[in-house]
């Protein structure tokens, strides 16, 4: 039951991100991943500006889209219950698999998710989400 308060909590405070994010931000950017796991087929210019990492929870944020630097991403992560900012990507170890968010958009990020998150779990979120889900 505390696991699906936790979950539940995150999902909000996503919801909230994603809200945040999607009326701040706006444009297009030609870009494909820099780990060559999808994209538009643009140039390779995205590379992640900082991270917010909650391993009690099981999920890391990456922000790749152009309006990130790791002077506003570092706020975001203070503002997440329980995260903690690193400059650069999430773990790739345990990796359940990815939700990409705002694809090729400005704020585009990506939610990595691992245990205590089931893939089915994380998948679930994704879509909630209208995120595009990848699993490891």
């Amino acid at each position: 039951m505390k696991n699906m308060k936790n979950i539940n909590l995150v999902l909000a405070l996503v919801m909230v991100a994603v809200a945040t994010a999607t009326a701040a931000c706006g444009g297009d950017d030609d870009k494909d991943d820099a780990d060559g796991a999808g994209g538009g087929g643009g140039n390779v210019t995205a590379m992640v500006k900082g991270s917010c990492q909650n391993e009690m929870n099981g999920i890391c944020h990456e922000y790749w889209g152009s309006s990130y630097t790791a002077a506003t991403v570092e706020p975001m992560c203070a503002s997440l219950a329980d995260s903690e900012f690193v400059a650069g990507a999430c773990a790739t170890a345990g990796l359940l698999g990815t939700c990409v968010i705002g694809k090729d958009e400005a704020a585009e990020k990506r939610y990595r998710y691992y245990a205590p998150f089931s893939a089915m779990a994380a998948q679930s979120q994704c879509t909630a989400l209208k995120g595009e889900w990848t699993g490891s």
